[in-house]
């Protein structure tokens, strides 16, 4: 995804985007895909008509059954 990296010191996600050399943190997610559609939300508010991330709509994180 665009704007979407894997940071290992914190081992989550961060989006991020640079506007006019300005470097901006969009925050650190455990999903990608959250971290996806936190950079698209931020294009769609300040940069219309930006590139935005192809994320599904209907993705949701995996939800693991653990027994305690």
């Amino acid at each position: 995804y665009k704007g979407v990296s894997w940071c290992k010191t914190r081992k989550k996600w961060i989006a991020q985007i640079q506007i006019d050399s300005k470097h901006i943190n969009l925050g650190y997610f455990l999903y990608k895909e959250q971290a996806a559609s936190a950079y698209n939300d931020f294009v769609k508010e300040n940069l219309p008509g930006s590139y935005l991330n192809n994320v599904d709509p209907n993705w949701e994180p995996e939800i693991l059954d653990m027994e305690i």
